[in-house]
């Protein structure tokens, strides 16, 4: 069983942060507040408003180094979580007994479909660990038979959303309440 494992409490105590910050964002924002930082020096030399624009020029140097601290520290997080992964891969899967159809059943069925479907930022650290478990290589993980997996109860759910009348839907929406029912 998957939920056993360290995948499974890897997989829902880390967040999309923890593999994949986003370094393209943090560049363009400092980028956007040296520029900011310039214009307030442009404007102190040139001897515009020069007590607002010293003010101005420290906020937005204080914002900068803010920024530049946090995005060190998100380096180091994502080295040392990639660094963990490494370590802990080969443990990952052994309860399950290296069935690949089985691993990438529990996957999809227990940690993708439902955390992907919780939010955007979800959905995108369940592609972005995807990725991060093809590239780290567990043994008895095949992302394509994952990938299989997900797209397969992608094909059903579409199925169902595009054939039912609403009268079916509703009619099987209330056979999905009962058996939810009965199995609690």
């Amino acid at each position: 069983m998957l939920h056993r494992s360290g995948f499974f409490v890897t997989f829902w105590q880390m967040s999309l942060y923890d593999i994949n910050p986003p370094m393209l964002r943090y560049e363009q924002e400092n980028s956007r507040l040296r520029l900011l930082s310039k214009q307030a020096n442009d404007n102190i030399v040139a001897g515009r408003d020069v007590t607002i624009n010293k003010a101005r020029r420290e906020k937005i140097n204080s914002t900068l180094d803010a920024l530049s601290k946090e995005m060190r520290e998100h380096i180091i997080t994502r080295e040392f979580t990639i660094k963990r992964l490494q370590r802990e891969k080969s443990h990952w899967f052994a309860s399950v007994g290296g069935d690949r159809a089985e691993i990438a059943t529990q996957v999809v069925q227990q940690c993708l479909q439902p955390r992907a479907l919780m939010s955007p930022m979800d959905a995108d650290y369940c592609t972005q660990m995807l990725k991060t478990l093809h590239s780290l290589g567990p043994p008895g993980f095949s992302t394509l038979m994952v990938y299989d997996k997900a797209f397969r109860i992608l094909i059903v759910l579409l199925w169902i959303l595009i054939y039912l009348t609403a009268s079916r839907g509703r009619s099987f929406g209330r056979c999905l309440l009962f058996h939810s029912k009965r199995s609690s």
